[in-house]
């Protein structure tokens, strides 16, 4: 997702990948290691991406003007 999308006429759908959200996971597993470093762990963090829809899926076009 980028905010140049939204300058777009129509305005774009994006994803976003929520770097904030993966950028927090990842402070927090840093902060677990810190706080115990005989911790092994071997874990998988999924974050899912959003659907950031906008203007320029006919669905939404298509409500807009209904």
């Amino acid at each position: 997702d980028i905010p140049e999308g939204m300058l777009c006429t129509p305005s774009l759908t994006s994803v976003s990948l929520q770097a904030a959200a993966r950028a927090r996971t990842a402070a927090e597993m840093v902060f677990e290691a810190l706080a115990d470093p005989g911790l092994v762990t071997n874990r998988r963090v999924v974050v899912e991406p959003r659907l950031v829809v906008r203007e320029s899926t006919l669905g939404v076009h298509a409500q807009v003007n209904a």
